[in-house]
């Protein structure tokens, strides 16, 4: 007769860095492959051992919790903490991060949800993907969702036609050949496309790379910082260079400044994503990871000007998920609207006043720099 071991959870040490990775590769999370231990090891430093918030904070690093049943892990929940600023002052908001479960353990799911909502029952948490379960959870123990209903629908600017009307109508990819004079009469014809040829660029953007981020970007970063209430998260020269580091050398991240013609002072900052779509990854799609500006006049003009990149740059469509910050009226051309497939914001504190603050959305300032999707 079998005895079952005893189901425990503890905090995470450095040392369960394999056997974690384990779990979530398992489960179906993207990690360095098990047959190049340094390339875990490595994954694990890049997301909490040089995370800059332990530089800028007097604390221990703190990887989360794992689920473990006599020596195995079996499950983990990270708790990835980032620098923010509240009204301009400084919090830490604790990010969901790299959380699974083996599924013949999933019973004990809550041992290990109860030990990251209730240890620290007063920090800031938050989520930010679109996965049903995790919304699930953190309601289950009292999280709220991002107080605006539209944080569900993201804009889509369509660049190419061919592999779109192709993931719509698969049944009809016999006759594609024949069509291909007509999709490129089409994609030349797209007003995003005759216009983006044709139309003279309003500002100009330069790309530059996280290595060699302007030395001027911190004086703009402050400038922003200065002028803008609520929750904020941290773009200090440090952070940027941690949560947009290659270090898969994928070449996904794109960066981008808008000088001043006047005094050559940074007036905005942006990032482009490439993100593949699941169910058809043979779609080019990118995203706008983040976009900071010190004048609404610029937001329309350097939103133009990413998608006459993303154009030019071969991308199929481009993703517009900035709630709070770019409108639809924001957006110069023909776009339609895609909704997640589930509501992908939720946060959860116990701090009663905290939660109020947070309750409106003016007090929010997010984008998809917040949270782990970028750091990846």
């Amino acid at each position: 007769m079998s005895v079952m071991k005893e189901i425990v959870v503890r905090a995470a040490v450095k040392e369960d860095t394999i056997a974690i990775a384990d779990v979530l590769r398992n489960e179906g999370l993207s990690l360095p492959p098990a047959t190049n231990p340094q390339l875990v090891i490595d994954h694990w430093e890049r997301l909490w051992d040089n995370n800059p918030y332990y530089k800028q904070v007097d604390a221990d690093v703190f990887y989360g919790w794992v689920l473990e049943q006599g020596d195995t892990i079996v499950g983990f929940f990270g708790y990835l903490p980032r620098l923010y600023y509240l009204d301009q002052k400084k919090v830490t908001v604790y990010i969901a991060s790299n959380w699974a479960i083996l599924k013949p353990y999933r019973k004990f799911a809550y041992l290990l949800c109860d030990a990251f909502f209730n240890s620290y029952p007063d920090h800031l948490k938050l989520t930010t993907t679109a996965i049903a379960a995790t919304g699930k959870i953190f309601s289950m123990f009292k999280g709220k969702q991002f107080p605006d209903p539209t944080m569900n629908v993201a804009f889509v600017v369509p660049l190419r036609t061919e592999k779109l009307v192709k993931t719509k109508y698969p049944n009809l990819s016999v006759i594609f050949p024949l069509l291909k004079p007509f999709f490129a009469v089409t994609n030349f014809m797209l007003p995003v496309s005759f216009q983006s040829r044709f139309r003279r660029a309003s500002v100009r953007l330069t790309q530059f790379e996280i290595e060699n981020l302007p030395s001027d970007f911190e004086q703009f970063w402050k400038r922003y910082l200065q002028q803008t209430m609520g929750l904020l998260a941290a773009r200090d020269p440090e952070t940027m260079k941690w949560v947009y580091a290659d270090v898969k050398k994928e070449k996904r991240k794109r960066l981008f400044i808008c000088r001043s013609e006047i005094d050559q002072s940074i007036q905005g900052y942006a990032s482009l994503i490439e993100e593949p779509v699941v169910l058809n990854p043979e779609i080019k799609r990118y995203k706008i990871g983040d976009l900071l500006v010190l004048s609404d006049l610029l937001k329309k003009s350097m939103i133009t000007e990413l998608i006459r990149y993303s154009l030019l740059d071969g991308a199929d469509l481009l993703e517009i998920h900035l709630v709070g910050t770019v409108s639809r009226n924001d957006i110069p051309y023909f776009h339609t609207e895609r909704k997640t497939a589930s509501f992908p914001v939720y946060y959860h504190t116990q701090d009663t006043q905290l939660s109020m603050l947070l309750s409106s959305n003016k007090n929010w300032i997010l984008t998809p720099y917040d949270g782990d999707t970028i750091l990846g």
